[in-house]
């Protein structure tokens, strides 16, 4: 009987458990982008909870002309966000696969020639 590739099928397992955490670390990033979305990019900008009547009218009319310049930020920096997790979400998920193969071919399938 001929000796596994000891190394090799070391190596697959070692980037198989790195492309699991990739994937589990791009999930997590992608359900959190809204989140980090709003704290990098808020659409509301100013706090007029506190003010007199006039003051906060003022106030109002200040943040309903800025609401959709942030608005438009927000949903572009959420959407890039997204973009990169989905990316990074499918490099994890091809680094797994052609883990998974080359150990089902280093254990099974692969000979050493004389």
């Amino acid at each position: 009987m001929k000796e596994k590739p000891k190394l090799l099928i070391g190596l697959c397992i070692f980037s198989l458990i790195i492309g699991s955490v990739f994937l589990v670390n791009s999930i997590r990033e992608l359900n959190n982008a809204e989140k980090v979305a709003d704290y990098l990019e808020p659409t509301i900008r100013e706090d007029c909870s506190n003010l007199s009547y006039l003051e906060k009218s003022r106030c109002d009319l200040r943040v309903m002309k800025g609401l959709m310049k942030n608005t438009e930020k927000n949903v572009a920096l959420r959407r890039q966000l997204e973009s990169k997790a989905s990316q990074n979400i499918l490099f994890a998920i091809l680094i797994i696969i052609f883990s998974i193969v080359g150990l089902y071919y280093f254990n099974f399938k692969y000979e050493i020639g004389d």
